[in-house]
């Protein structure tokens, strides 16, 4: 038995007391074979224990806090169908990825990974790309953009994403063509280098249609940057993309990876740099999950999950942001993530969040059984339905547009239109999202998945069932040809 044995797998009669919670299917992390899995609680944690007849006994940590976990199950929408389907059902989730008639949500986000080259080389990178990874031809990629559009009724959010899609020889041709078969908003995934680089890049970037930029920001520390990227002097390159993007009227995002002793105590700090600087409207927490690179061995036992990060949030801001005002998004499975929106009024000073003003606890109902409570109001229904959506994209006037009709705020788009980009300005989304991993994948989860990928041989997966068990059939050298039939993994 190895090193990574000794670690992973357990002994079914060295066990604390456990109380038997829920029943799932997951895989096993050593040979991906789907097998059952339980949910169980020990001392408030909830962990996942599954079985395979090859390799043994798995146990992970899911939640370390379980009246969180059971809280946030009321948060749960019904899901969509999607227009067209890649798969049939054979074998069952996750082996008939995708998407297979049994999905239970549509795409709200869609994952285009338009090459495997990039110019960075993180120690965290889950694709594990590199310099000698490759850029797809542009026939593969507008083939994959309409696999899209003919499986969406329409498409709200495309992320353009890599590798560092923003030195792919035809990234203006793609962002051109994403807007041209109507995707309504364009993402790029970036670790901002090209950004950082000129004004006159932004720009085009913009012209070519681009809403939004989804930027790499793990803190401020040296230390940060060099344990997670490699490189110990990134800070001032990112602070140069973030002013470079603002001047041009880009959006930005920051997306922080958090790993537990290297940056996780920078999470407030980040925080209060969104709200004071120009440009920034959103932030992005994603804990570090065992796929691709690793910068240190993973422990499935103790590693952070999203309530640790809710009350690091509350002690580094100093209770500007608590724990209450978070909340699930409900168009996928409840425990996959956590959001709030805010605003600071720039007169006064006022910091309030949305759930401060909205009882959203009236509107449960509404997320589960598609049925309002008799004494809502349409509008806010539908503004609560836009708001709490994965396709929702911090800086945009639809996002402003939807918080003050939510908050109940006199709000006419016509009359204040010189005046929307202050409200924008002030206006700030937090999400955090914990990406699943071999370790913790859960079905029921994948089926109300809402982030899909989108593959070169015409298959759309959730992203967590992309990561965990297919992406590692997939080379993107073998589409280097766009003339060849699509490869059938």
């Amino acid at each position: 038995m190895d090193s990574s044995d000794t670690k992973t797998q357990i002994s079914s009669t060295a066990e604390k007391e456990s109380l038997f919670y829920n029943l799932t299917r997951s895989i096993c992390p050593k040979c991906k074979r789907t097998i059952n899995a339980q949910i169980l609680i020990e001392d408030n944690k909830v962990f996942m224990k599954k079985r395979c007849p090859d390799h043994g006994w798995f146990k992970s940590l899911i939640s370390s806090d379980f009246e969180y976990y059971k809280i946030v199950e009321r948060f749960n929408k019904p899901g969509l169908k999607k227009s067209t389907y890649q798969t049939e059902v054979e074998k069952g989730c996750p082996d008939d990825c995708g998407i297979c008639t049994e999905h239970k949500q549509h795409t709200c986000l869609a994952l285009i990974e338009i090459n495997s080259k990039c110019n960075m080389n993180c120690n965290v990178c889950f694709a594990e790309t590199s310099d000698k990874g490759v850029n797809l031809p542009f026939e593969v990629v507008n083939r994959m953009i309409e696999t899209l559009v003919k499986s969406e009724h329409e498409i709200e959010l495309i992320q353009i994403s890599g590798g560092e899609p923003t030195i792919h020889p035809d990234f203006f041709q793609i962002i051109e063509t994403c807007k041209e078969s109507g995707v309504k908003t364009v993402m790029v995934n970036t670790n901002g280098r090209k950004f950082a680089s000129s004004t006159d890049f932004a720009t085009k970037t913009k012209e070519a249609g681009v809403n939004a930029i989804y930027l790499q920001f793990d803190g401020f520390k040296k230390r940060t940057y060099e344990k997670i990227r490699g490189d110990p002097n990134l800070l001032q390159e990112k602070l140069r993309a973030i002013q470079n993007l603002a001047e041009v009227g880009l959006s930005v995002t920051l997306v922080m990876t958090i790993v537990e002793g290297i940056n996780d105590d920078e999470i407030g700090e980040v925080i209060n740099f969104m709200h004071k600087t120009k440009g920034i409207t959103g932030l992005s927490l994603q804990p570090y999950f065992d796929e691709g690179r690793l910068i240190q061995e993973y422990d499935p036992l103790n590693h952070i999950t999203l309530p640790d990060i809710l009350l690091k949030i509350e002690t580094q801001t100093k209770g500007l942001y608590v724990k209450n005002d978070f909340f699930p998004i409900p168009c996928p499975d409840p425990h996959c993530s956590a959001c709030t929106f805010s605003y600071i009024d720039p007169e006064t000073k006022e910091f309030t969040t949305i759930r401060r003003l909205v009882d959203i606890e009236d509107y449960l109902d509404f997320f589960t059984n598609t049925t309002l409570p008799s004494n809502a109001e349409i509008a806010i229904r539908d503004a609560l339905e836009g708001l709490f959506s994965m396709t929702t994209t911090p800086g945009s006037k639809e996002l402003v547009e939807g918080y003050c009709v939510a908050c109940g705020i006199d709000f006419n788009l016509e009359s204040i239109k010189s005046a929307l980009d202050d409200y924008i300005e002030h206006l700030k989304m937090i999400t955090i999202k914990p990406f699943q991993s071999a370790w913790d994948l859960d079905v029921k989860r994948l089926m109300k998945c809402c982030i899909h990928e989108v593959l070169p041989d015409g298959k759309i997966m959730p992203f967590c069932a992309y990561n965990a068990i297919y992406r590692d059939n997939y080379n993107l050298r073998d589409y280097l040809n766009p003339k060849n039939e699509v490869k059938d993994h």
